[in-house]
């Protein structure tokens, strides 16, 4: 009897492994957070396995867990799980599932995988800039120097360096020892700070105005404190309301308005590099204001010709100090003879504003110019300085 062979090849059978991972809630930097794998064969052969789970790559550094030796059989699901102290930059998992009988890794194609991971910020609220300006308006003017009778908008940049888009109240007042300004509007509720976003607090469309007004209270000058108070603080998806909003309350206490001595100014001088010039031609002004108050001063020098403002240039007198500053002008045409004018300070225009020992009887000075023209008939108009 003839013997015939023939080889048939059979298919390795091996064990084929499906995953799913999850978190136990939001992962919040710095805070513990728990995970679940779920394991499961498909495949035609049970299998010893191990997991890994590394953060962002596979390093010894980097794990965060490592399981057991864990028979698996063919249709059964093995879970696993655990807690992890959740951390910034990491923003995925390496998942290996490992044959320890060959080695191979039976997941992600033999490569294993990497898993999506999210790592969330609290809410923190800080001031990271006040800006205190003359008015609410977008042009407004940084004020530098604040002494009794200042009127000051608070420009106040509120960082979220958390993740979440919250709402929150916030709480203003400036404080010296026992002596207290509320700004208006002091308080605002329901207010959005977006996450990882500076906000220009504003309340009710408003920037909080704070008037630093003595009424005859001794010690009102100084260092006042500006504290704020931000609490109430609510996500603005209900589902991601992690944390008790009774408790997480932030203050700042960081910045403060130096209230100095008002300035006192005079207007000590005010010339013309000549004086005797042609109709047509130019001349420099130089005008001087001094200062002999503690607070810096800025504002408006008029000058004047018949009681008429002809022509307006703006100061800033530091304290116990004096600036000189210049002005052009192009004499008329047809005009000879003399043109008498005055530079004069604008009260209106001071800020802060001058105390009691502030005189305007030194404010002004006048002086005289020799026009030189072709015709002796003054025209009617004005004389405009530019």
């Amino acid at each position: 009897m003839d013997t015939i062979s023939q080889s048939i090849n059979i298919a390795s059978a091996d064990p084929e492994i499906t995953t799913e991972f999850s978190f136990d809630g939001i992962a919040v930097e710095d805070s513990e957070i728990g995970w679940s794998l779920s394991i499961e064969n498909e495949g035609d052969k049970y299998g010893n396995i191990k997991a890994y789970i590394y953060e962002n790559e596979e390093d010894e550094d980097n794990l965060v867990y490592e399981s057991p030796v864990t028979k698996i059989d063919v249709d059964v699901t093995k879970e696993f799980s655990g807690l992890w102290l959740a951390k910034s930059g990491v923003d995925e998992f390496y998942l290996k599932i490992v044959d320890t009988d060959d080695d191979e890794i039976l997941n992600g194609e033999g490569e294993g995988e990497y898993l999506d991971v999210s790592v969330q910020k609290l809410p923190k609220l800080t001031v990271s800039n006040i800006e205190w300006v003359d008015s609410p308006d977008e042009d407004a003017n940084i004020i530098t120097s604040f002494s009794d009778g200042t009127i000051a908008y608070a420009k106040i940049y509120i960082l979220n360096e958390g993740s979440f888009d919250i709402t929150a109240s916030v709480e203003i007042k400036l404080t010296k020892s026992d002596k207290k300004i509320v700004p208006t509007p002091a308080y605002g509720a329901n207010i959005n700070f977006n996450g990882d976003t500076e906000t220009i607090l504003m309340i009710n469309g408003e920037y909080p105005k704070a008037a630093f007004n003595s009424e005859g209270q001794s010690g009102f000058t100084g260092s006042w404190v500006v504290d704020i108070k931000m609490s109430n603080i609510i996500a603005k998806n209900s589902e991601e309301q992690i944390w008790d909003s009774e408790e997480l309350v932030f203050t700042n206490k960081n910045y403060r308005v130096d209230v100095l001595e008002p300035p006192n100014l005079s207007l000590t001088q005010f010339t013309a590099n000549r004086v005797d010039i042609g109709e047509g031609e130019a001349v420099t002004f130089t005008i001087v204001i001094s200062n002999d108050g503690e607070a810096e001063a800025t504002g408006n020098v008029q000058i004047l010709q018949s009681g008429s403002v002809v022509g307006t240039v703006s100061f800033t007198a530091p304290g116990y100090d004096s600036i000189a500053v210049t002005k052009d002008w192009s004499v008329p045409a047809n005009y000879d003879g003399e043109v008498n004018l005055k530079a004069q300070i604008d009260p209106n225009s001071v800020n802060p504003p001058g105390g009691p020992e502030d005189r305007v009887t030194d404010d002004f000075q006048t002086l005289t110019l020799n026009v030189e023209g072709t015709v002796s008939v003054k025209p009617l108009f004005s004389y405009l300085l530019y």
